[in-house]
């Protein structure tokens, strides 16, 4: 019998970047529990890769530091997780601490930790707005009145 019993609390889809290309792939997440009575070990998040191979994080404390100590397997083998759990914006409360569950300060709903973080990218219509007023703004101080 084997000490160590991985008991799922949540199944799911996730994305791993792997050189230049991003791979969906499985991911289950919950506890390790241990003997006979099943005593609380440790938590853990696994992804199944493509190849067929698991990669595991685990922590004693928390979900997230198991993600964070995934990602870091991940990185031993040249690829990453692109996870909200990974992003240093993604908090969680304290009720909702080791549930998944958790938000970016600027968000309005709830983003679960192995979902897809929120894209940072620039906005080509709004730097052509504030380039205007700032052009304004310059050619307002220099013209004469």
């Amino acid at each position: 019998m084997s000490w160590r019993n991985y008991e799922p609390s949540q199944t799911g889809k996730t994305c791993i970047i792997d050189g230049d290309s991003a791979h969906d792939v499985q991911f289950e997440m919950g506890t390790i529990c241990t003997g006979r009575q099943r005593v609380f070990h440790r938590y853990y998040v696994k992804v199944y890769l493509s190849d067929g191979s698991t990669v595991i994080g685990e922590n004693p404390y928390n979900l997230r530091a198991a993600v964070l100590d995934l990602d870091g397997e991940l990185k031993r083998r040249d690829a990453m997780l692109l996870a909200a759990g990974t992003d240093s914006d993604w908090l969680e409360s304290g009720l909702s601490q080791n549930s998944g569950w958790g938000y970016f300060s600027n968000a309005t709903e709830a983003s679960h930790m192995m979902s897809l973080p929120p894209l940072r990218h620039r906005d080509s219509e709004n730097d052509e707005f504030v380039d205007r007023i700032i052009r304004e703004a310059v050619d307002g101080m220099f013209s004469q009145k």
